[in-house]
């Protein structure tokens, strides 16, 4: 499961597949949530600082 495409329940928390509905497949809350609003990605988080690494080695300025 991608974490982009995945949701969370904010009633039962339940983590399922993103759907049309949006609706928890265990308990049919429409109450739930992107995990990205509390969970970031660690490629976003690292690619500055491994690009800046990889540049630096390469002998290019950054």
């Amino acid at each position: 499961m991608k974490l982009s495409e995945s949701r969370i329940c904010l009633d039962c928390e339940e983590v399922f597949e993103d759907n049309e509905h949006q609706a928890c497949p265990k308990c049919a809350s429409f109450a739930t949530a992107s995990l990205l609003l509390w969970i970031v990605p660690l490629v976003s988080v690292c690619a500055p600082v491994m690009m800046k690494k990889a540049l630096k080695e390469s002998g290019d300025v950054c």
